[in-house]
């Protein structure tokens, strides 16, 4: 039992970024995987490369301190804060100009297909 720790739950884990040696094995993992793998991991890689450009769009410095910054980003992205699914993210970012609408359509068919991996059942 730990003592003055809370337990971590997955919740945020989930949120923990990767370090540069997870993000290459999750890379290999992904050209190696069966295609359900493929296109979840993908999602999830494509996800956390959106999160990084919209966080330092949307925050920066004179939105407080770092503690303050990752206090806001954790409610903004929280399960039904206003970019807590990826959908959200995806419009988000679309909205901010961060890429073309080729590019949010092409993102959207990466997002279904990633969720009925999810669904599928085998």
């Amino acid at each position: 039992m730990s003592k003055g720790r809370r337990k971590p739950h997955l919740r945020d884990v989930s949120r923990e970024h990767p370090n540069e040696q997870e993000i290459d094995a999750l890379y290999d993992t992904v050209h190696d995987s069966h295609p359900i793998v493929t296109a979840i991991l993908g999602a999830a890689l494509v996800e956390y490369e959106l999160e990084y450009y919209l966080r330092h769009r949307l925050l920066n410095p004179r939105h407080g301190s770092l503690k303050e910054r990752d206090e806001i980003w954790t409610d903004l992205t929280e399960e039904n804060g206003p970019l807590g699914t990826l959908y959200r993210k995806i419009l988000v970012g679309q909205t901010l100009r961060l890429y073309e609408a080729a590019v949010t359509h092409n993102l959207h068919i990466m997002r279904n297909i990633a969720m009925l991996s999810l669904t599928r059942k085998n």
